[in-house]
């Protein structure tokens, strides 16, 4: 999307719980500012029955009001993309990303410089990357609870 910052709206993973306790009304008034709307991990909204209800109404909502949706979703293998009903019904735009266990080692890699931590080993990289993670932001998630550790225990971080 090359619109700027004011033409588009993004829900993330960890904003479903939220969003499904939302009334509508008050979710279709927070969307009425943008063009675009963005469902990324669009799965984790899917893992509960109370959220996948929600973001049915509100697909069909926001495609009654014409807005652009994309949906994201972040999956391990091919087959294990479930794209629920209501986005097929409605022909949304779903991208969808395998997440590459090969290359997870030389991700945690990057999160830790990014994150400016030089104490990093070659074991601490395996061991991390070798856990079984559903997605990419999983693996960050592990990594930033590593440098949380590291930090209350009092070891300088950067």
């Amino acid at each position: 999307m090359e619109e700027d910052d004011s033409q588009h709206i993004i829900f993330t993973g960890d904003q479903y719980v939220q969003l499904a306790q939302m009334p509508l009304d008050e979710f279709n008034q927070l969307c009425a500012p943008y063009h675009y709307i963005v469902f990324d991990n669009l799965e984790c909204g899917c893992s509960t029955p109370n959220q996948y209800m929600w973001l049915e109404k509100a697909f069909e909502s926001l495609r009654c009001s014409r807005k652009k949706i994309l949906a994201t979703y972040t999956v391990m293998e091919e087959v294990d993309l479930k794209v629920p009903d209501f986005i097929q019904a409605t022909l949304h735009e779903v991208v969808y990303s395998l997440s590459e266990p090969s290359l997870y080692p030389e991700i945690v890699r990057r999160i830790f410089q990014r994150e400016n931590y030089t104490d990093v080993t070659e074991e601490l990289i395996s061991q991390i990357s070798s856990t079984k993670v559903d997605n990419v932001r999983m693996l960050e998630g592990l990594c930033i609870n590593h440098l949380a550790k590291e930090h209350l225990a009092g070891r300088k971080i950067a």
